[in-house]
């Protein structure tokens, strides 16, 4: 009988080891389905070693490429420890996952950084998986796509639904390449492609997301014919797009389906008012503004209260000036809050914030000094806040601040996962108050070059 232990090709292969396992905790007594499900869970890389294991280990793993969807990472530098944070993937481990997998790879996420030969492993990754629907690409570290490279981009994108392609030097000739015939394309990320100028804008139809962060050299005509021609644009990010002017933001408060939006006020705009239209969304539910000089952003978060939409609201300050802000009480349906390059911070500011029954997360990054009497009163008053971010508080003190927030921990029923700067967090100085402590979990970021990764690690 398949999956019973006595006839499974394990029993033989460990031999005296297996008569060692107590039979009614061991893995090798599930049946192979249930096995199967176990092992699903698993990385590519980590079901190859499990095909090493025993004849059925092997068996089951082999039939899960032949089942499952899989999703191809190579955006992790660093990932599991500091001992790894110059991991590459090597051209042999490429082929040995594709050969195993390719028409089952549905997702495929790289950053050039983690690929050893890039333009070729690309070239070999797209070759191989013709099933993809996603692409996330990273990074050309300072080189030109190649005309292989490309060709094989205008095929793979016949299939995509989601396309992001950050930092990749692209221009317009490649982009209307890669592009001809994606007629099924819903979500495209370009940004930080400072030598795009749009001309393939006009041509996109049916977009639901897009992000031009960083594209500063986009025409405004060639976003007004964009617009024109996706009515039912669901997000949209304009972070750093100068190109923007009045008539753009009168059309994009017209988008009756737009869900989410990224915005700044320095846009090519007579009067900086326009700004305030963008209240009108019926549907808004992600705000993400950053200001310059002395813009005030109370008007557009009181429009935006009284329809009380919003879910998430990210401020970031991109100006020495730092005027008072007021996030109003009618916001009920706030779940994320995000401060960013935030000084001002008072008890006050913090215990007046909306939606402290609704509120999961709350994100203080870089804003140097926060009040911790603030933040630990919040905390209480939060009962369903699962998420406290707060690294780059490098004139906080971090260890005081988790000192204050554990003695509230025991009244809360829901966990808490706190996000600190591993430079800045002394574990051992505190590890006795926080030890076997289930309602608390820290996760460290590490600042390394040239991204952001994150340690998770549970301190009990």
């Amino acid at each position: 009988m398949p999956g019973n232990m006595d006839e499974s090709p394990c029993n033989s292969h460990f031999g005296a080891v297996a008569e060692e396992i107590d039979e009614t905790q061991s893995i090798l007594r599930l049946n192979d389905d249930c096995l199967s499900s176990v092992l699903s869970h698993l990385s590519i890389m980590d079901l190859m070693i499990m095909e090493k294991v025993c004849l059925r280990f092997k068996s089951v793993v082999q039939m899960l490429y032949k089942t499952e969807h899989f999703a191809l990472r190579f955006d992790l530098l660093g990932e599991a420890d500091e001992r790894d944070q110059n991991v590459f993937y090597t051209r042999q481990e490429i082929q040995d996952i594709l050969c195993r997998v390719a028409p089952r790879i549905n997702t495929v996420k790289a950053m050039y950084q983690a690929l050893m030969s890039q333009d070729e492993d690309v070239e070999c990754i797209l070759t191989k998986c013709v099933n993809l629907e996603n692409l996330y690409l990273h990074g050309m570290s300072g080189h030109s796509i190649s005309k292989s490279t490309l060709k094989l981009f205008s095929k793979t994108f016949v299939n995509l639904r989601v396309a992001y392609l950050t930092n990749m030097n692209l221009n317009d000739d490649i982009m209307m390449e890669c592009l001809l015939g994606a007629t099924q394309l819903k979500t495209l990320n370009i940004s930080c492609n400072s030598s795009i100028r749009g001309k393939f804008l006009p041509e996109l139809q049916n977009i639901q997301e897009i992000e031009l962060g960083f594209c500063k050299n986009i025409q405004a005509s060639y976003f007004t014919q964009f617009l024109s021609r996706n009515p039912g644009l669901k997000s949209l990010s304009l972070m750093r797009c100068s190109f923007i002017n009045s008539s753009h933001l009168a059309a994009i408060a017209n988008l009756q389906n737009l869900q989410s939006l990224a915005i700044h006020n320095w846009y090519r705009m007579h009067n900086p008012a326009n700004i305030y239209l963008l209240g009108d969304l019926p549907c808004l539910r992600h705000l993400n503004i950053s200001f310059w000089h002395d813009f005030n952003i109370d008007p557009l978060l009181e429009k935006l209260a009284q329809r009380n939409t919003l879910e998430s609201l990210e401020i970031i300050r991109e100006t020495s000036f730092e005027p008072e802000i007021n996030i109003p009480t009618f916001f009920s349906r706030l779940k994320v809050i995000k401060f960013f390059k935030w000084c001002n911070l008072t008890d006050e500011m913090l215990l007046n914030l909306p939606s402290k029954n609704t509120l999961q997360e709350l994100h203080f990054q870089h804003c140097n000094i926060i009040p911790v009497d603030g933040i630990i009163a919040l905390i209480q008053n939060c009962p369903e806040l699962r998420l406290l971010s707060i690294y780059g508080l490098y004139k906080t003190n971090t260890n005081n601040l988790i000192k204050g927030i554990l003695p509230i921990l025991p009244e809360r029923l829901k966990p808490l996962e706190v996000v600190v700067n591993k430079e800045l967090f002394s574990p051992p100085e505190i590890l006795s108050l926080v030890n076997n402590n289930p309602k608390l979990r820290m996760k460290y970021k590490i600042r390394l070059n040239p991204l952001w990764y994150s340690q998770i690690t549970n301190i009990n």
